[in-house]
């Protein structure tokens, strides 16, 4: 996910890596609680498996449901391998110059990893 470039996901894309279904849409704070609440029902009429927001604040979709994945794009503390909260796993994209990766396991535990560059 390009989280320098967020207008690529502001309509909502869905992709599909295996057997999984990822449906990604970006979160401005401009954006009202229907909006963000429409694409959510948009992805589960798709049957996507996992919802990833990614958003310039984690507050902005603390208190929405439905949302599997939330990737805040501010420094916000967050353990850097992630931590789930209320069932949404957050965490924060990486730092310029590294990679981070999302790792979903079998029973669908989330977790998240950061490469740096050597």
């Amino acid at each position: 996910i390009d989280v320098e470039t967020l207008s690529l996901y502001s309509e909502g894309l869905i992709i599909q890596k295996g057997t999984q279904r990822f449906g990604i849409f970006s979160i401005a704070s401009t954006d009202s609680l229907e909006k963000i609440e429409k694409q959510i029902e948009y992805f589960k009429k798709y049957k996507v498996d996992f919802i990833v927001a990614v958003v310039p604040e984690k507050r902005l979709v603390t208190s929405i449901s439905g949302i599997d994945i939330v990737i805040s794009t501010a420094n916000e503390d967050l353990f850097v391998m992630g931590e789930t909260i209320k069932g949404t796993f957050y965490v924060d994209s990486p730092e310029v110059g590294s990679v981070g990766v999302i790792l979903i396991s079998p029973s669908r535990v989330v977790s998240a990893k950061v490469i740096q560059e050597l």
